[in-house]
């Protein structure tokens, strides 16, 4: 009897240190895999900054160097105008719904493409909320109405969203993207200013919303209403002048970084249209974009 409890101890014993052993071991490979995987993650993350880099960040001019551009006068007498260097793409003084501010809509024709910068919509999973969100929804008659569900479900996890709704008149179908407009009177404390802050938000937004826009197969025949993301409430009181700049670099850079000298190509569709919501503010944005389409330059950091 004796005999046998110094053998089961002893068996005892070496399956501890071999269920030690195996832990160790375990916890070695695990280790080695979460490294190598970190490692991976950090390449992939580092060549994504790599690339966002390239594509908004410049070597900036001391502010008293930046000339200040007028569009030539056969530019200011077009109604709609386009964008020096990046063809398939104007800017035109309507709205999302295609009038001018005041004016009663929507006045679309054929297959159009709305781009609804609303942020309501990804809180509430209802179409509501004002200014352009609440006007569109009125105008294709779902104001204040439950998304369907795999909609809901989508907007809870992304931030960009192609509404599975096509919505029919006599004269247009619309379907709607729901782009979540960063909120720049929410901005924290941050060592990064104000326009840094836009323009990178704008950048990462505008990528997200050009890469959704191609798997989404749109009809070739498609116009694009993009309006002016983060404008207005959303805006955090930036002056114009700073908005016009990071909207013009971050949506260059993203319209770029799809490797075609013609978005609408890129984007599978006929026509992108930036809607300025005013002639002021379209002549404003295209004096911007023409500058900085002159000089290479984004502006000065603020």
């Amino acid at each position: 009897m004796e005999t046998n409890e110094k053998i089961f101890i002893a068996f005892g014993v070496v399956l501890f240190l071999l269920l030690v052993a195996l832990a160790a071991a375990l916890y070695k490979l695990c280790k080695i895999r979460a490294l190598a995987e970190k490692e991976l993650l950090d390449q992939s993350v580092q060549v994504g900054r790599d690339q966002a880099d390239e594509a908004v960040q410049v070597d900036l001019l001391p502010k008293a160097q930046f000339p200040h551009f007028q569009l030539e006068k056969p530019q200011l007498e077009l109604r709609n105008i386009p964008i020096a260097g990046l063809e398939g793409c104007i800017l035109v003084p309507e709205g999302i719904l295609g009038v001018e501010p005041g004016v009663k809509g929507p006045n679309w024709q054929g297959n159009v493409i709305v781009v609804d910068p609303g942020g309501s919509i990804f809180q509430t999973c209802r179409y509501t909320g004002s200014g352009a969100s609440g006007a569109l929804y009125s105008a294709i008659g779902v104001f204040d109405t439950p998304v369907n569900q795999n909609t809901a479900e989508r907007l809870v996890a992304e931030p960009v969203v192609v509404n599975q709704r096509i919505f029919r008149n006599p004269r247009w179908q619309v379907r709607v993207v729901h782009v979540h407009s960063p909120d720049m009177s929410r901005l924290p404390s941050s060592t990064v200013s104000p326009e840094r802050a836009l323009r990178d938000s704008l950048y990462r937004l505008f990528l997200e919303t050009f890469c959704t826009l191609q798997r989404a197969a749109l009809p070739g025949d498609s116009i694009i209403m993009m309006p002016l993301v983060a404008s207005g409430i959303y805006s955090g009181n930036i002056p114009s002048n700073i908005y016009n700049r990071a909207f013009a670099s971050a949506f260059c850079a993203a319209a770029r970084a799809l490797r075609s000298s013609n978005i609408a190509e890129a984007l599978g569709v006929r026509e992108v249209r930036i809607c300025c919501y005013g002639r002021a503010v379209q002549l404003a944005l295209a004096e911007e974009m023409e500058r900085q389409a002159c000089t290479g330059k984004e502006g000065p950091a603020r």
